[in-house]
This record gives structure tokens, sequence and C-alpha cells, in this order.
């Protein structure tokens, strides 16, 4: 279903962020990495509230499975657009 929604609406930041929950869920961190990756590239992101939710979760993806490359990554490259509380989670978790 989630799946589903991003194939309607390309830009659905609260499906993506909720798709990297299921993937955690799933223990499928590396399809959830690709699918991530996909998603950013079709985007212009600025720093609103409606994204923050997506690099919590995949911060807290990248915690649970050992990836502090990948949250690296996601960092250092989107770091303009994080809020506090994402810059906060990432300098705790890592």
């Amino acid at each position: 279903m989630l799946i589903d929604s991003l194939v309607i609406d390309k830009k659905n930041h609260y499906a993506m962020a909720e798709l990297i929950s299921v993937y955690k869920s799933l223990k499928q961190p590396e399809k959830c990495f690709e699918t991530f990756d996909k998603f950013l590239k079709q985007l212009k992101l600025k720093k609103e509230r409606r994204c923050q939710a997506m690099f919590n979760n995949i911060f807290q993806l990248c915690k649970r499975f050992n990836r502090s490359d990948k949250a690296l990554e996601y960092y250092t490259q989107y770091s303009n657009i994080l809020d506090d509380r994402n810059i906060e989670l990432y300098k705790r978790l890592f």
C-alpha cells in the first residue's frame, strides 16, 4: 500500500517515512537504502517539516543495522535541510 502511494505521488514524504519503518521491521535495510536513494534523487528538498520524519526514521534504521556509513552519507548530503532535532539525533546516535 505504501509503495502504491509512492507510485501515485512520487513526492510523498510521509509515505516514505512509513516505508522506512516497514523496511526496518522487515529487517531489509539494503532494500530500504535503495528505495530511499531513488526517492531522494527525484526531489528538490527544502528545510521544511514534512521531510523531517523520513530522515529521523532513516537515522534510526542506520543505527539499528550498524550502518553509520550510510547515516554519515545522508547527514553530509542533507544537513542543510535537517532541523535541529534531526541534527541532534544524528549526533546522539553516531
